[in-house]
């Protein structure tokens, strides 16, 4: 499947939601923006990882701190997409 070029010029340099409806693209897009080298990828959507920060909150807060500084995005996927920018 080929990615379909967007008007939507994601704000890369802060923090940012992005909503829509179920299966329009959100994490693709994302996925295209941001690689896996530089953003903390959280899917919601899948049972496991929703159930383990669902047991255990601070454990996101804690990865979030323990991050390399190469991370420079935390991705969060569960229906809203919500980036946050990990700002120095």
């Amino acid at each position: 499947m080929s990615f379909v070029q967007r008007l939507l010029q994601l704000p890369i340099s802060r923090s940012f939601f992005l909503f829509g409806a179920r299966n329009t693209g959100k994490s693709t897009l994302l996925r295209h923006t941001f690689s896996e080298k530089e953003a903390l990828w959280i899917d919601f959507l899948n049972p496991d990882e929703e159930e383990r920060y669902a047991r255990e909150p601070i454990r996101l807060k804690q990865e979030v701190l323990a991050l390399e500084d190469d991370i420079k995005y935390n991705t969060l996927d569960g229906g809203v997409a919500q980036v946050f920018y990990n700002q120095p």
